[in-house]
C-alpha cells in the first residue's frame, strides 16, 4: 500500500502502521525500517563515488562512455530524421530544402541563444507549417 501512495501519504502510513503494532516504539523502529535501507544505500554509493571519482582510470572510463553515448544519440537521431529526409527529398527540391532548413535553423538556434527545446517545437512546426502552406498554393496556382 505505501508504494502506491507517494511522500508524506507512506510516512503517515508508517507511523499509523508502527504505533497500531506497538504504540511509541513502533512508530520510532517503522520510520527507521523505512529510511535506514535507503539512507544506507546512498550513503555507501556516495562514499564509493568519492573514494573513485578523482581516479584517472574513472574518467577515461566515463570519456569513452560519453563517446559511446554520443555516438548512440547521433545514430538515434539520424535513424529517426532519415524516412522525414527522403520523404521530403522525394516530394521535390523546395520541400526539401525547407526541411534541412528548419534542421539547420533549429541547430543554429540552439547553440546560439539556448532556448527551450519545446519553444524549437512549436518554431519548427511554425515554419513547416507556413512552408507547406505556401508551396501547396503555389501547386494550386500552376494547376489551374
Amino acid at each position: 500500500m505505501c508504494q502506491i501512495t507517494p511522500g508524506m501519504n507512506i510516512i503517515a502510513s508508517t507511523i499509523l502502521i508502527g504505533k497500531k503494532l506497538a504504540g511509541g516504539i513502533g512508530i520510532f523502529i517503522s520510520l527507521v525500517g523505512l529510511i535506514l535501507p535507503s539512507a544506507a544505500v546512498t550513503i555507501t554509493l556516495t562514499t564509493i563515488y568519492t573514494s573513485i571519482s578523482k581516479s584517472s582510470k574513472v574518467h577515461s572510463a566515463l570519456h569513452a562512455v560519453f563517446a559511446a553515448i554520443f555516438g548512440i544519440a547521433l545514430a538515434t537521431n539520424w535513424r529517426n530524421v532519415q524516412p522525414i529526409i527522403i520523404k521530403n527529398y522525394k516530394r521535390g527540391s523546395m520541400i526539401f530544402g525547407v526541411t534541412i532548413a528548419i534542421m539547420i535553423g533549429s541547430g543554429v538556434i540552439y547553440i546560439f541563444f539556448n532556448p527551450s527545446v519545446i519553444l524549437l517545437y512549436v518554431l519548427g512546426g511554425l515554419c513547416g507549417a507556413a512552408a507547406y502552406w505556401y508551396i501547396s498554393k503555389k501547386e494550386v496556382r500552376v494547376n489551374k
